[in-house]
């Protein structure tokens, strides 16, 4: 599985709304694509992310340490972006690495 940072700001979403069904509109997606690439995140990790109840969801313990890094490379792809806007404002050529290291 390949994780990218839309999984990443979409698990994200879910977490801050306590809503999957929320999570996905603020995601710009049908609450299957969300409900599906969350699935497929619990496997790739094989873990549980998200506890659901009738009222929404809570993040499980796996979750909450996911949310962190998730947030982190948030940031740090954030950082990059604005980074490389100012580098192209500059007519500079640059080259930016981000490389996100952890255990498979």
């Amino acid at each position: 599985m390949r994780l990218d940072f839309f999984d990443l700001q979409l698990f994200i979403n879910i977490l801050s709304t306590g809503s999957l069904t929320k999570g996905a509109e603020r995601s710009a997606i049908s609450l299957q694509a969300a409900s599906e690439r969350i699935k497929k995140l619990e496997q790739h990790f094989e873990v549980s992310l998200f506890t659901r109840h009738a009222t929404g969801v809570k993040a499980t313990l796996a979750g909450q340490t996911f949310a962190e890094q998730a947030a982190l490379a948030a940031t740090t792809a954030a950082i990059t972006t604005s980074h490389a806007a100012l580098c192209a404002q500059c007519n500079e050529q640059h080259y930016i690495v981000v490389q996100l290291i952890g255990a498979e």
